[in-house]
């Protein structure tokens, strides 16, 4: 197996989770906070929090949060995020996919020089988020899109993520603590080897 690409999850994988919750409670407030709170304690579905989490950021002009983001992401970029892109991007294409939004996504793939960027969308009108998701991706489709973009085939791309594991791609890893789940990695720093050593 050769591998030819590699593809992120985003929020808990290159950055920690905490930037996308306090990025929209700040802008979302109370309403925001509720919408996660349902989440968490499985009252609603993904698909719910993100329709109930958008309708409370309707208003905030698109900018505003993408500064937001700029700003805050030294602190919350995963350890080892910016070196373990810099050595993968001298060897392959790099891409990310993400439930999350474009607006969100944007700088931080500005920031690691990825170009590749499968997600969410809100629906912007005049520079401000309606409160409507204007599209919700499904992260397999986006997984195939960017193969397609990127001119490599589905068995030649490496999948990276702390929650989910592809079989249709060339390999998995999991950003996870415990050895005993299958392609583990503990953290960023071990991942360019670990593709360098694929047969």
């Amino acid at each position: 197996m050769r591998i030819k690409a590699i593809v992120f999850d985003l929020d808990g994988t290159l950055v920690s989770p905490e930037l996308s919750v306090d990025t929209y409670t700040y802008f979302g407030g109370k309403a925001y906070r509720k919408a996660l709170e349902r989440l968490k304690n499985g009252k609603i579905t993904f698909h719910q929090f993100l329709i109930e989490g958008v309708r409370s950021l309707k208003g905030v002009k698109a900018k505003e949060i993408e500064n937001f983001v700029s700003k805050n992401l030294e602190k919350y970029l995963k350890k080892g995020a910016e070196e373990c892109i810099r050595e993968l991007h001298s060897e392959m294409e790099v891409g990310i996919v993400t439930r999350n939004f474009w607006t969100y996504t944007k700088p931080i793939a500005r920031r690691l020089g990825i170009g590749y960027v499968e997600c969410s969308y809100f629906d912007i009108i005049d520079g401000k988020l309606t409160g409507i998701v204007e599209y919700e991706i499904d992260k397999p489709e986006g997984i195939k899109r960017i193969a397609r973009k990127m001119n490599v085939g589905l068995k030649e791309i490496a999948y990276v993520d702390d929650e989910l594991s592809f079989d249709f791609v060339g390999i998995s890893f999991l950003l996870s603590p415990s050895s005993k789940v299958k392609n583990s990695i503990k953290n960023l720093y071990e991942l360019p080897l670990l593709i360098k050593k694929l047969p």
